[in-house]
């Protein structure tokens, strides 16, 4: 064995079973190869379901922005106007207001893809939770965010490392999730309140 290298010990099944047994809700650009989850791998029975919220996965916000009506609208208008007999500078004006309707409405936009995404993956969350059944969870950043929202629905009241949640920027700023800096003494710590079920009913950026 080469000098100055440090060799992790190796566990007897016995010491293995009592390994804690987190989920990891990781942030937007991680997955479970990330250095966080990997670094606490070795010493706990790690469980990193994929949120696939980043901006190429499956529950991006931009699926959900694509489908919010105030691109779609400018957009089907902008299709209509260049295939239409009337003249080129009236198809020119059309598109021209079609793409300001974009810019005035993106933050609606925005927040129809942040909306979305975020049910989506407290969703796979919910089901990790029950599937997993952990001793704890650890959070990072939009993975805090979903910590926070179970534990305010009561989904889970365990023990919680939230890692620089992002509730403030994604209920308050974009969402305008009026109870998202309410915290409730619930024996273990301070928690973060935010209600998901506003989060649903949510049509407009916060303003």
């Amino acid at each position: 064995e080469q000098a100055g290298t440090h060799r992790l010990p190796i566990m007897t099944m016995e010491e293995n079973k009592k390994r804690p047994k987190i989920l990891y809700l990781h942030g937007f650009e991680e997955n479970s190869g990330s250095p966080k989850p990997a670094s606490l791998r070795p010493h706990v029975e790690m469980h990193v379901p994929h949120l696939g919220v980043y901006l190429t996965h499956r529950n991006s916000p931009i699926r959900y922005m694509l489908s919010s009506p105030y691109l779609i609208g400018p957009i089907i208008l902008a299709i209509f106007l260049a295939k239409s007999t009337l003249p080129m500078s009236n198809k020119i004006l059309g598109c021209l207001l079609a793409g300001i309707g974009i810019v005035i409405k993106r933050r609606e936009i925005i927040a129809a893809g942040i909306r979305g995404s975020l049910l989506k993956s407290l969703n796979i969350a919910r089901n990790a939770l029950k599937e997993v059944k952990p001793d704890a969870v650890v959070a990072f950043s939009w993975g805090g965010c979903l910590a926070c929202l179970l534990l305010r629905e009561g989904s889970w009241n365990g023990p919680t490392l939230l890692l620089a949640p992002a509730y403030e920027l994604l209920l308050q700023k974009v969402l305008c999730v009026s109870e998202s800096i309410i915290f409730e003494s619930k024996g273990r710590g301070k928690y973060l309140g935010a209600v998901s079920q506003e989060i649903s009913a949510k049509r407009e950026f916060c303003r």
